[in-house]
């Protein structure tokens, strides 16, 4: 035991081992130490390592590197993710790049749609995100599935074949690889069916034979799942070094950094009680779109499909047309509930954007999810009620062409590509977000009371040093 004792004296800062080294050892060979003075010499030799400047710097690199190495462990129980891609190439006929190009689009957008990503997610062959479904709500999933997808389109000059690859990253290898398979298999099986409805309209309706179209092919198949790894290791590694790290102020200076820890645990508690006061918001969307003519060379209409769309836009955002949608019955709102939903109507809740491959996404931010739900229902019924009217309206003054073109669904065709979505999960306000915000001012108001509270003409250590 006194060996013991005599080597653990040894972790003393130099300085101290000098100066009282010596009566030390003689002191050590009169007594007979048990584990508690081999306890009390151990913690004194921490405390005076901590102390000194070099034993700190090397306390914090140590503690410091335990906690990354600590993260890097976590993550590697973390689950592997496995990235699989394919290739796609659309050749375009000549002078008709853009047109194909626009199609391509839309087969894009008709993918990514809320309803197909739904079956893919649902099916019972894949029954992908099952941990997060049970958490989640489904859009949320479909969300996360839509940032796991990759869709890059790579125009090749001059009008020439344009390059599409298509990968899923999942953490299941073999589900990667069906996913990719599914998306490539509905890429080229929606072009061919376009492109065969394009010859049997373009025969029965003009008797003719169509243009050349676009043709797509695989160029490579769904590859082999590689593994990515986890993106998140990085931050994992960061947030243990930092760990590490407030380990090693807290036994430098316990004192000033357990101040700061109860001020900023009191501004998390503060802010997030205060942010239950607030009331909910749900927010429910839609996404409709514009489908190009058959032959836009036989399609003549007074205004292109977008235009269109921003002209009845202004009509049902126009006060009275929002204060005539509030009485519908469809709505089922009280007479206490409509002014406030007229309000939120008028006041930028209810938002109507335009997006690429001529969509436009309706929203509506309320305190309740079905009511959200409903009055974005209630304008896509106003949008496809409108265009209805005035297409009959233009069929009275219209040539022939058109009217044969619009009878028989050859033009531009308004339809709903995502329906109103429910929904069931708050999207303000964040709690998580203005609990940091509370941490972060409790953290900030700790520091300057340690700040105000220091002795006059200290430094930054003597301050911590006159908090103990």
């Amino acid at each position: 035991m006194r060996r013991l004792l005599i080597g653990i004296a040894r972790m003393y800062p130099g300085a101290w081992r000098g100066r009282y080294g010596v009566e030390f050892d003689a002191l050590m060979e009169d007594v007979e130490p048990d584990w508690r003075e081999v306890a009390n010499v151990l913690g004194e030799a921490v405390k005076m390592q901590i102390a000194s400047g070099r034993g700190f710097v090397k306390l914090a690199g140590t503690m410091a590197l335990m906690g990354a190495l600590a993260a890097l462990g976590v993550s590697l129980r973390l689950p592997d993710r496995y990235c699989s891609a394919a290739l796609l190439r659309m050749t375009p006929p000549k002078d008709s790049a853009a047109e194909a190009n626009e199609r391509l689009q839309m087969i894009e957008a008709e993918i990514l749609s809320r309803n197909s990503l739904a079956e893919l997610i649902q099916r019972p062959s894949l029954n992908l995100y099952s941990g997060e479904r049970q958490r989640m709500p489904l859009i949320d999933v479909i969300e996360k599935m839509r940032h796991d997808i990759q869709i890059r389109r790579v125009p090749a000059g001059d009008g020439g074949p344009t390059t599409v690859a298509i990968s899923f990253t999942y953490p299941d290898l073999l589900k990667a690889e069906m996913v990719t398979y599914d998306l490539t298999r509905k890429f080229t099986e929606t072009e061919t069916t376009v492109a065969r409805n394009r010859i049997q309209v373009w025969r029965t309706a003009w008797q003719e034979e169509p243009p050349p179209a676009e043709t797509m092919e695989v160029v490579a198949g769904p590859s082999d799942p590689r593994n990515v790894g986890r993106p998140e290791r990085p931050v994992l590694m960061a947030a243990g070094l930092i760990a590490g790290m407030l380990i090693a102020l807290t036994l430098r200076w316990p004192k000033p950094v357990l101040r700061l820890a109860i001020f900023s645990l009191g501004g998390v508690i503060l802010t997030y009680c205060a942010s239950l006061l607030l009331p909910n918001q749900y927010t429910s969307s839609a996404v409709m779109r514009i489908t190009p003519p058959m032959d836009p060379k036989r399609w003549s209409a007074p205004e292109s499909g977008i235009e269109h769309v921003r002209r009845m836009r202004r009509e049902i955002l126009d006060p009275a047309a929002v204060e005539q949608i509030s009485r519908s019955e469809q709505l089922h709102l009280t007479p206490q509930e409509r002014p406030d939903v007229v309000r939120r109507m008028r006041s930028g809740d209810l938002r109507i954007d335009i997006l690429p491959s001529q969509m436009f996404q309706i929203s509506f931010n309320y305190s309740d999810g079905e009511t959200a739900q409903r009055v974005v229902r209630e304008i896509v019924t106003q949008f496809l009620e409108r265009n209805l009217i005035e297409q009959r309206a233009r069929l009275l003054t219209a040539g022939p062409m058109y009217r044969f073109m619009a009878d028989h669904k050859l033009g531009e065709n308004l339809e709903v590509l995502d329906p109103a979505s429910l929904a069931d999960a708050p999207v303000w306000p964040n709690r998580a977000v203005i609990a940091g915000i509370g941490f972060a001012a409790g953290f900030v108001i700790g520091a300057a009371t340690l700040y105000r509270r220091r002795p006059r003409g200290s430094g930054l250590a003597e301050t911590a040093a006159a908090a103990q």
